[in-house]
């Protein structure tokens, strides 16, 4: 019995020590199905309050998996225009409420209206306003000089940021996000006069990353979580 208890307490130790104060967005691939805009929650490293999505979508397997990304009223905006200016795509069914009315009734119904436009619901642009079907694996930085003019030249940006992950210290070791692989592409895609605007935004996301206890030097709090594990 004394065993079992001890394996019940170490179970529930490490099973609390996993991810407990992290947020590693789901990577899904597949057809959106429904989606709905369901509160607004607090500002991330995009300062500005963010409507809570929550959709569905089709997965290669015909099952249907649970998506979830936030998005600002800027991001709703951009996605109205992109729309919009789209030769291919019909005009939303429903206006864009203006910020100041833009409840999450109002949002969620203007949502709702993308999704019954077929075509805008299986477009590109709603695959990336919904962060699904990117993760920028694919992109090759420093491998060589031809993956490289490749991805210069010809890899294609998303038009929306992943959803950003939220990394603690128990998460230190997952794989890179595609929000991440994101920060690194933009870093040579974007247009030199919004570099100020990317450095902004780089630093905003460097500040929820975890810290430990750096150099004795005392120049840097920041350290290789790999280093220093290795080392101790």
């Amino acid at each position: 019995m004394m065993k079992l208890d001890r394996f019940v307490c170490l179970f529930f130790i490490l099973v609390g020590s996993v991810n407990a104060d992290s947020y590693i967005p789901r990577y899904i691939e597949g057809v959106p199905v429904v989606g709905q805009v369901v509160s607004i929650e607090e500002p991330d490293l995009r300062n500005a309050n963010l409507y809570r999505i929550q959709h569905q979508v089709e997965v290669t397997t015909k099952a249907i998996e649970d998506g979830l990304v936030h998005r600002t009223y800027e991001e709703f905006a951009t996605l109205h225009q992109l729309v919009t200016d789209d030769f291919w795509l019909p005009n939303p069914a429903v206006a864009l409420p203006v910020e100041e009315e833009a409840t999450v009734e109002k949002m969620n119904n203007y949502l709702l209206g993308l999704y019954g436009e077929s075509s805008i619901r299986t477009s590109q642009l709603m695959s990336d306003f919904l962060s699904i079907n990117w993760n920028g694996k694919d992109i090759s930085f420093m491998y060589d000089l031809a993956g490289f003019l490749q991805m210069l030249l010809f890899d294609r940006v998303p038009n929306f940021m992943p959803e950003p992950p939220r990394i603690e210290k128990d998460a230190a070791f997952i794989d890179e996000t595609p929000f991440e692989r994101y920060m690194y592409f933009i870093a040579f895609k974007h247009p030199k006069e919004e570099t100020p605007d990317y450095l902004d935004f780089f630093t905003s996301y460097c500040q929820t990353t975890p810290t430990w206890n750096g150099p004795m030097d005392n120049r840097s709090d920041r350290y290789d979580p790999v280093l220093y594990f290795c080392e101790k």
